[in-house]
């Protein structure tokens, strides 16, 4: 699909509330604001807003489809986007309002009500009401609101998100993130809407860098740039997808091997960090990572593996290998892999997995490796039930 790029802001309308003030506010930031959910408007678009107010769900289930799609096609060609409160939370991973629900994963990180992360009964849940925002790192648009107040109101807020891609806190009975970024994604908890001339500046300073990007121009300061979703074009429109490179790694090594056997195996080099930091030059967001010494019974690689997800400024990780027990599943997500993967556990004991994975929400991954319709385990060494059958072992399961 090739569109020519519209001008102006598209708020992408979610049938929630609170429009008519942020149509208001962006005009006056010089937005030629259009609220739209025609997914070619929205494809389209070199700047977009997902506003606030409403509950999570049916915000979420408005955005699949043709809409989601048209979204990531704008992304995957340069826009640049501003999630406000809702709009914010649903940039992560998911969140657990109304039941665990998928989020865009524009942003890692879980939403997670409140009244579970505060002392509900030391200050209000809901937080309404003007509070200040501390600034953690520089930012080319939250730089505008720098130690500023903004107004607030929300029942829920993000957690787990790493530490390169948080803005902002807000002090509400604890330290909560009111702000984050990712590349041209960028998202604050807080309605700059509501919140006066420093809100006023922080959307005007938004629409610049949106403009700056959209030229290639300079805007002052540099803005970060996010690796393009891949879009595969079929009947009907463009379809996202994610790439994940493999990094294979045996004693050491980053390897291949030939239909899973170890004695034909291809060295591909000797220092994994550099090729993980290669891969993350080249712009990928996430990277798998096996370690095919643990999925041969042998001992982790930890050392390696702690070196890799300490790397500054990775990917986000996903890691597979031999984690075959709940023990083994703890100890990956302690080194620090956002995402485990999981294959032999959730072919031979789907229930032990049902549970495993209702307990880590969003970070554990069902690997289904399938030979000649047999789902396959333990390193392709035993052959399981039909894929069917496993695929149906899994439904409802709280995994991305």
């Amino acid at each position: 699909m090739s569109a020519r790029r519209s001008d102006g802001v598209v708020i992408v309308d979610l049938g929630t509330g609170n429009l008519g003030n942020l149509e208001r506010a962006l005009a006056m930031a010089g937005g030629a604001p259009r609220v739209s959910t025609d997914p070619a408007v929205v494809a389209a678009a070199r700047c977009l807003v997902l506003p606030g107010v409403g509950a999570f769900r049916p915000a979420r289930e408005r955005l699949r489809g043709p809409l989601e799609a048209a979204l990531r096609a704008a992304l995957a060609s340069g826009a640049s986007l501003l999630g406000i409160c809702l709009g914010y939370q649903l940039l992560f991973d998911g969140s657990d309002e109304d039941g665990e629900t998928d989020g865009l994963g524009l942003l890692p990180g879980r939403v997670r009500r409140l009244a579970d992360l505060v002392d509900g009964g030391r200050v209000p849940v809901p937080q309404v009401g003007w509070n200040r925002v501390t600034r953690l790192r520089p930012h080319p648009v939250l730089d505008a609101m720098a130690g500023a107040a903004a107004y607030f109101v929300h029942s829920y807020a993000p957690e787990e998100v790493p530490e390169p891609l948080r803005l902002a806190t807000t002090w509400h009975g604890r330290e909560l993130l009111s702000a984050a970024a990712r590349g041209r994604v960028v998202g604050t908890q807080f309605h700059p809407e509501l919140s006066g001339d420093a809100g006023q500046r922080l959307l005007r300073r938004f629409l610049e860098t949106a403009a700056a990007a959209d030229t290639g121009g300079d805007s002052q300061r540099p803005v970060a740039t996010a690796p393009a979703p891949a879009v595969a074009m079929v009947e009907g429109g463009p379809v996202p997808f994610e790439l994940f490179p493999a990094l294979d790694l045996r004693q050491g090594k980053v390897v291949r091997l030939l239909r899973g056997d170890d004695a034909q195996r291809t060295v591909y080099g000797d220092d994994p960090l550099a090729v993980a930091a290669a891969f993350a030059r080249a712009g990928a967001g996430w990277l798998h990572v096996v370690d095919l010494d643990a999925a041969f019974g042998e001992a982790p690689q930890e050392a390696l593996l702690g070196a890799l997800l300490a790397m500054p400024h990775r990917p986000r990780v996903q890691l597979a290998g031999g984690l075959r027990s709940a023990a083994a599943i703890e100890r990956a997500l302690a080194l620090g892999a956002e995402r485990a993967v999981v294959g032999s556990l959730a072919v031979r004991e789907p229930a032990a997995f049902r549970a495993l994975a209702a307990a880590h929400p969003g970070r554990l991954v069902p690997a289904l490796d399938v030979d000649g319709g047999r789902v396959l385990a333990a390193g392709w060494r035993e052959r399981g039930p039909r894929w069917e059958e496993a695929a149906a072992a899994l439904r409802g399961v709280p995994c991305p």
